[in-house]
């Protein structure tokens, strides 16, 4: 039986801009995730990264079905969910749940902490009075936070607190996974590590799957198993953690790591690889062929009129590269 608990398959999401005038009126579409494949197995944390603007806020919408794809699906163990609706979509969102970047909007400043854990499970139904009072004690102490919280507002909880109290939230219906888009960069560095390893201690307790969004590359590298990156929202590289981070073999990615710092020998020979210049192309007219071919050091002519090949390796890993095709030492 595959491990594999949510997949995209081309998943697509395009908006329509509107410019000139009410008689003249201009529409454009803007392709923010454009025909993105990616698989989030059981247990795993999955990571998702690239600069601003390139995608991956839109993609977490995406699963977590707060928009609707342009084209693509979207699988839960293997089946289309990318159209539930009614029961069917309640179903699958009480096992796909998130934490949000900040702690401080995040959470209701009307409602007690007791309301705002229970509130998912009111929203789902099926639970009386006292199982919601029950799991929400349960939940405080998974998060080690006092039972007394429950009384208590937001107001009263510094940041890393609340940012627990939106974790035990996002529990509540026992999902299997959980879309943690930046869950800790809105903190102090001091609590970080703290939220970072509650929720390595909850994935190892719950069997949980996490789907990461981070502009912290060090932090995906060392928390995620699997590391997907994204450029003008299309995937250029995915693949093992430790692999991408360490060794990368598209362009982009080795530019992108290249520009983070870190006390690894091994890591800071990374600064020797090329880094990235020009700014991020506009969404509203990306390059044609190979949308990274501008800034590309290893830029051929039939990147500028050609989208790239996918290249598949032994570790699962794939890569979208003209270069790569065509220069074995880049493979």
């Amino acid at each position: 039986m595959s491990d594999v608990i949510l997949e995209t398959r081309s998943l697509s999401k395009h908006f329509l801009l509107s410019s000139g005038l009410p008689l003249a009126r201009k529409v454009t579409p803007v392709k923010s995730v454009d025909g993105v494949d990616l698989r989030v197995r059981a247990g795993q944390t999955f990571g998702l990264v690239g600069e601003s603007g390139c995608g991956k806020s839109t993609t977490a919408k995406l699963l977590l079905r707060l928009i609707e794809p342009t084209q693509g699906q979207i699988l839960l163990d293997g089946k289309e969910v990318q159209n539930a609706r009614g029961a069917a979509l309640r179903r699958y969102r009480s096992n796909i749940q998130t934490v949000f970047q900040d702690p401080y909007s995040s959470l209701n400043p009307r409602m007690k902490v007791r309301d705002i854990i229970a509130e998912p499970m009111i929203a789902a139904g099926g639970f009386d009075s006292a199982a919601i009072a029950r799991r929400v004690d349960e939940l405080l102490e998974m998060v080690n936070l006092n039972a007394r919280a429950a009384r208590q507002g937001p107001h009263e909880f510094s940041g890393g607190q609340r940012q627990r109290i939106a974790i035990a939230r996002a529990l509540a219906l026992k999902p299997r996974l959980l879309i943690l888009d930046e869950p800790v960069s809105a903190l102090d560095v001091s609590v970080r590590a703290q939220i970072l390893n509650l929720l390595a201690d909850l994935q190892d307790e719950l069997g949980l799957a996490y789907f990461m969004i981070s502009h912290h590359l060090e932090l995906v590298a060392s928390m995620c198993d699997w590391i997907a990156v994204m450029y003008l929202g299309r995937i250029v590289e995915q693949g093992p953690a430790r692999q991408v981070a360490d060794n990368p073999r598209h362009p982009y990615t080795r530019a992108l790591f290249a520009a983070t710092l870190s006390v690894e020998p091994a890591r800071r020979r990374r600064s020797e690889q090329p880094r990235i210049d020009g700014e991020v192309p506009s969404p509203l007219k990306p390059p044609s062929g190979c949308h990274f071919h501008p800034r590309c050091a290893l830029a051929m002519p039939v990147c500028r009129t050609t989208p790239p090949p996918s290249i598949d390796y032994a570790d699962g890993a794939t890569a979208t590269c003209h270069a790569l095709a065509e220069r074995a030492e880049y493979v």
